[in-house]
C-alpha cells in the first residue's frame, strides 16, 4: 500500500467518517425540509399522530401519557407497547424539532450509525481502512435497512443498527479483560435496544450471546482459569446493565401480554407467516424478480422493503475462503449469516421447527423474514473479511490463491452469463413454467382471486424481470473486470476501491429510491375534509366508526383532528375488545360482530359512523356485490343519515350510551365468556343493567342521578357524580388493571364491567371521582433503568478520562 496514501492515519479515519455523513445526508437531501414528510405506511397510519401525541402530553405535564383513549375505545400504551422508545436518547430530536422532520432526521442519523458502526467494527477485526468504508457502504445502504423508510420502520432499523456496535464493544472489553468495557458494551447495547423493533432486537441479542460464546472459547487457552472466570463474571455484570436498561421497555408488555391479543400462543402457522419464500432468494441477484412495491407478485400479501445488498458483496463472499487472519470470526459470521438465512426462510425450512419449539419467546413472534436483517449484518462482515482477502491475494507470494480467485471471477461470470441467456432465450416457456408453478404452489394458501392477481402481475413484471437479469449481469463484469485488474496490479488499491463503492452506490440507489418518497407536511397531508369538518363542530364526548371510510390514513387522521374511534391500528391491542368487536384473536381491526349486532356500538360511546355512500340501481352488479352492498343497506337502517358528501356519508346512531353513565342493576355472570354470549344476544338492551364478573356483595337501589366531566386527560379523569342512590358507574373504555379509582380522595375498587368496560360502585350523594392510570410495574422499570443507565455513565466517564490521561 502505498505509504503517501496512510500518511496520517487519523486524519484518514475522519475523513472517511465525514463521507459517510455526507453520503447519509444526500440520500435523504430532497427530503430534508420541514415543508414535505417523508413515507412510511405505518407512520402515516398511526405513527406521527402517537409522537405527537406523547411530544405534547411530556411537554403539557413532564409526565408519559400511560394511556391512549383515540384509538380501539381506549388502551395502554407503554403497558402493552413499552417505554422505551420514549426513553431511547436519541428521540429528543422530538422536542427540538417538528415531529416529522426529527422523523426523518432519526433515519438519517442511524444510517450514519449503521455505516458508522460497520466501518469500527471492520477496523476493530484490524481490516484496513477502505476496506472498513466499502464494508460500511455495503451494510448501511443495503436494502433490508435502508428500504425500512417506506413502511415507516425506524424501530427495525435500530434493531439492525445496534449489531455492529454491541459486536465492537464485547470484541474490545476481550481484548481489555476490564470489567468497566464489559459494563460499556452492556449500557451501549441497551440504549440501542430502547429504541429497537422487540423482535430483531431479540434475534439481534441470540446473536450477539453466540459471538460471546464463540470469543469465550477461542480465547480459552490463552487465559487461565481465573481469567476465564474473571471474563465470565465481568460480562454477566455487563448484561446486568443492559437488563436494567431496558426493562422500562420489556417488563411492562411482558407482563401485560395475557391483555392484549398477542397473548396466546397462536400455533406454527401463525408463527411461520410472513416467511421469506425460498424462490425470493433470487432477488439478492435480480432485485426485480419477485417485483417491486405494487409489482410484487410473491407469496405474501405484499412486501414494503427490498432485501438488495447489491452485486459486489454477493462476489466478495467467494474471497472470504481466502482469507488467512482470524479464522474463527470467519467460521463464525459464516454460520451466523447461514442460520440467519434459514430462519428467515421460516416455514420453507423444517429446522425452523428446531427455532420455533426451542427458543423461548419463538411462539410469540411470526414474520421470520425479519431475520434477513442478520443476514444482512452477517454478509457485509463476511464481504469485509473478502476484500481484506483481496489485498492478502494481491500482495502476498502465492500465485496459486491469485489464480484461484480470478478463475472463481470467471466461473461465476460464466454461470450469470449462461442464467441471463437462458432467461432471455425462453422466456416464454420459463414465464409458462412460473405461473404453473407458483400457482399450483398458492393453492390452500392464497384465495383464487388473489392467484390470478399474482400471476397477471407476474407476467406484467417479467419484463422487467429480464432487464433486470442482464443489468446485474453487467455489473458483475464491471465489479469483475475491476477486481480481476486489481490482482493483476493494473490498478492501484485506491482507485479500484473508490470505483467498488462509487459502483455500489449507484447500483443500490437505483433500486432504493424507488422506496423513498415524500408526501406534504402534516397540516396539508391530514387536512380535514367535509365528513371530518362536520364531526368536529359536535362538543358533546363520543367516539366515530370509520366503516370502510378509506382514503386517508383513519388512526392519524381522526387523532389528528381530536376525533376519538372505536378502531386502530397497534402492536397489541386489548385482547378482549378484538374479541368484542368480531376480530377473535387477531391484531387487526376486524368489527364483524358490530355489524352483525349494532347495539354494540352503542355501547361503544359511537354517536357517527362514517361510511360509504350506497348505490340505488344494483342492476349494473354481480350477485356478490349486490349482496354486500345489501348487507350495508341493513346495517345502516338502524341509523339516521345526517350528513352526505360526494362519497361518503354520515350516519347518527341516536341509541349511543354516554361514555360515563350510572346504572341501578346488574347481573352477576359465571366467567367472561357468559357476559360476552349474553351481550350478543339480540335481546340484549345496552345501558339498562351491567354485567359484572365478581360478586361485590350488596344491591344497587333505584334512583336517578348525573355524571359530568370535570377533567380528562390520558393519565387521569376526574367526574362529578350525582346520585340518589346507591349505584355503578360505568366507564365506557377498556379495562385494564393499571385503572385506581379514588372517591373523595378514598381508593375503590374498579370492577370489571359488560366484559371489556370496568366501572365503581358510588355511594348516594354528590361526589368527586377520580380515575388515575398508576402502573406500578412502569415506574418500578423506570427505576432500574435509570440505574442501570446511571452505571453505564459512570463507566463511560471512566473510560474516557483514562483515554484523556493517556493522551
Amino acid at each position: 500500500m502505498p505509504k503517501s496514501f496512510f500518511s496520517d492515519r487519523k486524519k484518514l479515519i475522519y475523513i472517511f467518517i465525514l463521507i459517510l455523513l455526507a453520503l447519509s445526508l444526500i440520500y435523504f437531501a430532497s427530503l430534508l425540509i420541514p415543508s414535505k414528510m417523508m413515507y412510511g405506511s405505518d407512520w402515516l397510519l398511526s405513527g406521527y399522530t402517537d409522537h405527537s401525541s406523547w411530544v405534547e402530553h411530556v411537554k403539557s405535564y413532564w409526565r408519559f401519557p400511560m394511556w391512549d383513549s383515540y384509538n380501539f375505545s381506549g388502551h395502554p400504551t407503554v403497558t402493552s407497547g413499552g417505554g422505551g422508545g420514549m426513553v431511547y436518547p436519541p428521540h429528543i430530536l422530538y422536542f427540538v424539532f417538528p415531529v416529522h422532520y426529527a422523523w426523518t432526521f432519526l433515519f438519517v442519523l442511524h444510517i450514519f450509525l449503521a455505516g458508522l458502526g460497520m466501518f469500527l467494527l471492520l477496523r476493530e477485526y484490524e481490516l484496513s481502512e477502505p476496506v472498513a468504508l466499502l464494508g460500511a457502504v455495503i451494510f448501511m445502504f443495503s436494502g433490508q435497512l435502508i428500504t425500512t423508510t417506506h413502511a415507516g420502520h425506524l424501530g427495525r432499523m435500530i434493531g439492525a443498527v445496534f449489531l455492529p456496535y454491541a459486536f465492537l464493544f464485547l470484541h474490545r472489553a476481550f481484548e481489555t479483560e476490564r470489567i468497566k468495557d464489559f459494563i460499556i458494551f452492556g449500557g451501549l447495547t441497551g440504549l440501542f435496544l430502547l429504541g429497537g423493533h422487540t423482535q430483531v432486537c431479540y434475534w439481534g441479542m441470540i446473536g450477539v450471546l453466540s459471538y460471546f460464546i464463540v470469543e469465550y472459547f477461542h480465547r480459552k487457552n490463552e487465559l487461565g482459569k481465573g481469567d476465564i472466570l474473571k471474563i465470565g463474571g465481568f460480562f454477566s455484570a455487563g448484561m446486568i446493565v443492559l437488563f436494567l436498561i431496558i426493562l422500562i421497555k420489556f417488563l411492562p408488555p411482558a407482563l401485560s401480554l395475557s391483555y392484549g391479543a398477542r397473548g396466546v400462543t397462536r400455533g406454527y402457522s401463525y408463527s411461520t407467516s410472513w416467511s421469506m419464500p425460498t424462490s425470493e432468494l433470487l432477488n439478492l441477484i435480480v432485485p426485480h424478480f419477485s417485483g417491486i412495491l405494487k409489482d410484487y407478485w410473491g407469496e405474501n400479501v405484499f412486501k414494503l422493503d427490498s432485501r438488495y445488498l447489491g452485486i459486489l458483496p454477493l462476489m466478495l463472499l467467494g474471497f472470504v475462503f481466502l482469507y488467512s487472519k482470524k479464522r474463527y470470526l470467519t467460521k463464525f459470521f459464516i454460520w451466523f449469516t447461514v442460520i440467519s438465512l434459514i430462519l428467515a426462510l421460516g416455514k420453507n425450512t423444517p429446522l425452523f421447527k428446531i427455532y420455533y419449539y426451542l427458543a423461548p419467546m419463538a411462539k410469540k413472534f411470526r414474520g421470520p423474514a425479519m431475520f434477513f436483517y442478520l443476514v444482512t449484518f452477517g454478509i457485509s462482515v463476511l464481504s469485509g473479511f473478502g476484500a481484506e482477502a483481496l489485498l492478502e491475494i494481491r500482495n502476498g507470494k502465492n500465485n496459486k490463491n491469485k489464480e484461484n480467485a480470478i478463475l472463481y471471477l470467471y466461473v461465476l461470470l460464466g454461470l450469470i452469463f449462461l442464467g441471463t441467456l437462458i432467461v432471455t432465450l425462453g422466456d416464454g416457456s420459463i414465464l409458462n413454467w412460473m405461473k404453473s408453478h407458483f400457482g399450483s404452489n398458492w393453492v390452500g394458501i392464497l384465495d383464487r382471486n388473489s392467484i390470478q392477481q399474482k400471476i397477471y402481475i407476474m407476467s406484467n413484471n417479467f419484463a422487467d424481470f429480464k432487464k433486470s437479469l442482464w443489468i446485474s449481469f453487467f455489473i458483475f463484469v464491471l465489479n469483475g473486470a475491476l477486481i480481476i485488474a486489481f490482482l493483476r496490479k493494473k490498478i492501484n488499491f485506491q482507485v479500484v476501491f473508490s470505483a467498488l463503492a462509487l459502483l455500489l452506490i449507484i447500483e443500490l440507489w437505483s433500486v432504493n429510491k424507488k422506496y423513498l418518497s415524500a408526501v406534504s407536511r402534516p397540516e396539508e397531508y391530514f387536512a380535514a375534509d367535509e365528513v371530518t369538518k362536520f364531526i368536529i363542530e359536535k362538543d358533546d364526548m363520543f367516539r366515530v366508526f370509520p366503516f370502510n371510510y378509506e382514503g386517508i390514513s383513519q388512526n392519524s387522521y381522526f387523532q389528528f383532528h381530536g376525533i376519538e374511534n372505536i378502531g386502530g391500528y397497534g402492536a397489541n391491542p386489548p385482547g378482549r375488545y378484538q374479541e368484542f368487536i368480531g376480530a377473535g384473536k387477531s391484531v387487526m381491526f376486524n368489527p364483524g360482530n358490530l355489524i352483525k349486532y349494532p347495539h354494540l356500538l352503542s355501547m361503544l360511546n359511537v354517536k357517527y359512523i362514517v361510511g360509504p355512500r350506497l348505490p340505488e340501481d344494483l342492476s349494473g352488479y354481480d350477485k356478490r356485490v349486490r349482496g354486500i352492498i345489501e348487507e350495508y343497506k341493513n346495517f345502516y337502517s338502524n341509523f339516521e343519515v345526517t350528513f352526505v358528501e360526494k362519497k361518503y356519508q354520515v350516519l347518527e346512531n341516536k341509541n349511543f350510551l354516554p361514555r360515563n353513565s350510572l346504572v341501578h342493576g346488574y347481573n352477576l355472570v359465571d366467567n367472561a365468556e357468559t357476559a360476552l354470549n349474553m351481550i350478543l344476544s339480540v335481546e340484549f338492551e345496552p345501558g339498562s343493567v351491567v354485567f359484572l364478573e365478581e360478586n361485590p356483595g350488596f344491591p344497587l337501589s333505584k334512583g336517578g342521578g348525573e355524571v359530568s366531566i370535570v377533567k380528562s386527560i390520558p393519565n387521569e379523569k376526574v367526574l362529578d357524580v350525582k346520585t340518589d342512590g346507591v349505584a355503578f358507574l360505568v366507564v365506557r373504555e377498556n379495562y385494564h388493571p393499571d385503572w385506581k379509582c379514588y372517591i373523595d380522595g378514598k381508593e375503590e375498587k374498579i370492577y370489571k364491567a359488560d366484559y371489556i368496560f370496568y366501572g365503581v360502585f358510588v355511594p348516594e350523594g354528590e361526589h368527586e371521582v377520580r380515575f388515575i392510570y398508576e402502573s406500578s410495574i412502569f415506574y418500578i422499570a423506570s427505576i432500574f433503568s435509570l440505574l442501570g443507565f446511571i452505571v453505564f455513565i459512570i463507566a463511560l466517564v471512566f473510560s474516557i478520562k483514562k483515554m484523556a490521561v493517556r493522551a
